[in-house]
């Protein structure tokens, strides 16, 4: 091999330079930096919308009716004249909340979502009955479905909600009042002092209905003062 060939050879070969690596697999490093930011963004997201505070542990649901509290023999169910299911759930505050704890009180159970139209129509109603008639004695109740904390939370500061959220994580309690399916939110149910349900509003209840009936709801069955 002559000197021409031999400075040929070392021509093609890549230079020794310790920078060259780089060169050469910058974009490879790019694209596995990108890969690395895309999983930790994707793991994040998918920890802000698991529902329940703890990623799933158990926080509440339907729950066994106190014998003592069933009256007049009827049946637990969703419908008029039924006795209101009971549940336990935790709320927006860190209670635990259980419907039959609320016996002798007139209370108006609201199933809502942050992504329902409908709800945030209906949700100023809510607020302006607990207002007014929560001195009487109703008990305005907003379960909220299968959403985190911090949907629920940004959706009642949004409103400025003054009603306890109970968070039904599972959706177990909505669909033991008939939800679920094609029966979506909102759905509300008016429940007496004795547990039994006594109307029920399927989707979005005007404004001036929800104002009516439940001013006649407090008169029928709040407490005597």
């Amino acid at each position: 091999m002559n000197d021409t060939d031999d400075a040929q050879d070392r021509a093609d070969l890549p230079d020794e330079n310790p920078n060259r690596p780089r060169e050469y697999h910058g974009v490879r490093t790019v694209i596995a930096g990108a890969g690395v930011v895309l999983a930790v963004a994707a793991a994040l997201w998918l920890t802000l919308l698991q529902p329940g505070p703890d990623g799933g542990d158990d926080t509440g649901g339907v729950v066994d009716l106190p014998a003592e509290l069933v009256v007049d023999g009827r049946a637990v169910g969703e419908r008029i004249d039924n006795l209101a299911p009971d549940f336990e759930l935790r709320t927006l505050d860190g209670e635990s909340l259980r419907l039959s704890d609320m016996r002798g009180r007139p209370v108006l159970i609201n199933f809502w979502a942050s992504w329902c139209g409908p709800c945030r129509r209906e949700v100023p109603a809510l607020i302006r009955a607990q207002e007014r008639w929560g001195d009487h004695g109703l008990i305005v109740v907003g379960v909220n479905i299968e959403e985190s904390d911090g949907q629920a939370l940004d959706f009642a500061d949004e409103f400025g909600i003054n009603y306890a959220v109970p968070m039904d994580y599972r959706g177990e309690v909505f669909r033991a009042y008939g939800g679920g399916g094609i029966n979506g939110p909102p759905r509300s149910f008016f429940v007496a002092p004795d547990g039994v349900i006594v109307r029920i509003y399927a989707g979005q209840a005007p404004d001036e209905l929800i104002a009516e009936h439940a001013h006649e709801f407090v008169e029928a069955y709040a407490p005597s003062e």
